[in-house]
Parts: C-alpha cells; sequence; structure tokens
C-alpha cells in the first residue's frame, strides 16, 4: 500500500495546465509589454492567450 502511485483528478490536471499557461502568458505579457510599451495591451492579450493555450493543453491531457 505505501507504493501506490496516486493519481491526480482530471479536474487538478486541467487546472495545473491553466495555471501554468496563465503564469506564462503573464510573464510574456509582462516582459513585452516594457520593452514595446504597451503593456496593459500585451498583458491583457497574454494572460487571455496563455489561458486559453492552457486550458486546450488540460482538456488534451484529461482525454488521453
Amino acid at each position: 500500500m505505501a507504493n501506490q502511485r496516486r493519481r491526480s483528478s482530471p479536474d487538478s490536471v486541467l487546472g495545473m495546465y491553466m495555471a501554468l499557461g496563465t503564469g506564462i502568458g503573464t510573464a510574456l505579457g509582462v516582459v513585452f509589454g516594457v520593452v514595446f510599451d504597451v503593456l496593459p495591451v500585451t498583458l491583457g492579450a497574454g494572460v487571455a492567450i496563455g489561458t486559453a493555450v492552457g486550458f486546450t493543453l488540460g482538456m488534451a491531457r484529461q482525454h488521453k
């Protein structure tokens, strides 16, 4: 019993991918926003795109 592997629930996998995508999108949005001096636009776009990519990857991983 001690060696049993704990399996993640599908919802936790989806949440993990969404959080990861949102974090990466936020970081990229801030970097591009500071470099090109358009932070509000790139931050919003980065969060939206990162969350969408994370959601898509999480859904694909769930149905694997």
